[in-house]
């Protein structure tokens, strides 16, 4: 909400903390990723109680994280597809008196009117034989296309994600849009959608392949996060599409095969699919090849 609010903050103008619209878009996106991270968290808790009932435990796991999948989504995907699409984002009108640098230059307006149009001066950072050259700024029209959706492009260089933090946004955005494409579509997409949760909740299975709680910690920690980005790429078309162009018509002859009644990114199910057999594997390997365990190991 804070966020938001911060994109929408000009620079000498006052901030409002607090938006209800603002507040329900962010609940809108935090609810799904808690429902995502839950079997993470749960494996972690489980894993720091190593020495409680392990059983009861993974029991837990699966009927927390089965009942979040299959009635809080769902409800929340209904909600959801009765909403209008709206951005609380606008363009807020630019305050005079400061610099602000863009596009090479360096701008100062002296001042700005309702519709945005500006009045001051633009000085080239670049010099040329040795002069700093500027040109006069009259009643023009401000747009900053480096501003990328803030009203202040001097907000933007203080509050902007990290390029790192902003991908794997962009990743789990990806990965929203496709679940509301999977429920919406049909019965088919949305359980075969759901192998992604399965996925997540099979991580536990790699959560007791070391003495080390902290090494442990760290395997579930990994293996959720390969589970995200495999499930990201996938589904980001823009990505595979682009880098890899040859998953898209695999994806597609895919979908076409009998049975499938078209469902959307099959490919994703056996990618799911493998995973699962993967941690499956690494944990049966474990518990074959590790060392007994003494009851004061736990």
């Amino acid at each position: 909400m804070i966020y938001l609010g911060c994109m929408n903050y000009v620079v000498g103008q006052s901030l409002s903390l607090f938006s209800f619209e603002a507040f329900r878009v962010g609940l809108d996106i935090s609810l799904p990723l808690v429902v995502i991270f839950i079997p993470m968290f749960l494996v972690l808790s489980l894993i720091r109680h190593s020495n409680k009932n392990k059983l009861i435990g993974i029991i837990t796991v699966i009927l927390l994280s089965v009942a979040s999948w299959v009635f809080v989504m769902p409800a929340f995907l209904k909600i959801e597809s009765g909403k209008a699409n709206s951005s609380i984002v606008t363009q807020q009108r630019l305050s005079s008196g400061y610099f602000r640098f863009a596009d090479g230059n360096l701008y100062y307006f002296t001042n700005v009117d309702a519709e945005n149009k500006a009045e001051g001066i633009a000085i080239k950072t670049e010099t040329q034989n040795g002069k700093q050259e500027f040109s006069v700024v009259h009643n023009e029209q401000v747009v900053f296309a480096e501003a990328d959706g803030f009203s202040d492009i001097l907000v933007k260089r203080v509050v902007e994600m990290p390029p790192m933090l902003k991908n794997c946004i962009m990743d789990l955005q990806n990965l929203s849009y496709a679940c509301v494409r999977a429920f919406s579509a049909s019965s088919a997409s949305w359980i075969f959608f759901c192998t992604f949760a399965l996925a997540l909740i099979f991580v536990f299975a790699v959560s007791d392949v070391s003495q080390w709680r902290l090494l442990n910690a760290f395997y579930v920690l990994v293996s959720t996060t390969v589970v995200i980005k495999l499930n990201c790429m996938c589904y980001g078309i823009s990505f595979y599409a682009k880098y890899l162009p040859f998953l898209t018509s695999l994806d597609a002859k895919m979908s076409g095969v009998h049975g499938f009644n078209g469902a959307q990114s099959i490919l994703c199910v056996f990618v799911n699919i493998i995973l699962i057999l993967i941690f499956v594997a690494l944990g049966i390997i474990a518990k074959i090849t590790g060392p007994k365990r003494r009851a004061e190991d736990y």
